[in-house]
């Protein structure tokens, strides 16, 4: 019985350590990044791709020219209607810089800012399996200090 039982411990633990087995903690954040990376090409690139990543109403803060649009209570949220494609950005012809932190293993966001015009942008993302990402927080185009 107790052989079974270690047998079956055995199993349950190389189940869990899953496609991660043997890789270093560097491998995976390295695969991580890579999902990431190739998720984010493809959202910016397929406008379907890119509606079908986004729940809404999505939490977040308006753009310049959606300010009016806040809520009384102060919130504001994206909605089909006032959302506009967002477009992979020329690094080298915008001007902005594009920075991500992984504020946990599922969930990064990227700013991009400009700080001679003094505009940036912030999205988090948040990771739903292995290669797929949703856009789940979004501040539009605005000042930065």
């Amino acid at each position: 019985m107790r052989s079974y039982l270690f047998l079956l411990l055995i199993v349950v633990f190389g189940v869990s350590c899953g496609n991660n087995a043997g890789k270093t903690e560097a491998e995976v954040t390295q695969t991580q990044e890579e999902s990431f990376l190739n998720f984010r090409k493809k959202f910016l690139r397929d406008t379907a791709y890119q509606m079908a990543h986004i729940t809404f109403p999505l939490s977040g803060r308006p753009d310049k020219e959606h300010a009016d649009d806040t809520l009384p209570n102060g919130q504001f949220v994206w909605t089909r209607a006032n959302w506009d494609y967002h477009r992979e950005l020329d690094a080298a012809r915008s001007g902005f810089e594009v920075k991500y932190t992984w504020l946990t293993d599922n969930l990064v966001e990227e700013t991009l800012v400009n700080e001679q015009i003094g505009l940036g942008m912030m999205r988090r993302f948040s990771r739903i399996n292995e290669e797929e990402w949703e856009l789940i927080y979004y501040v539009g185009m605005s000042g930065v200090k």
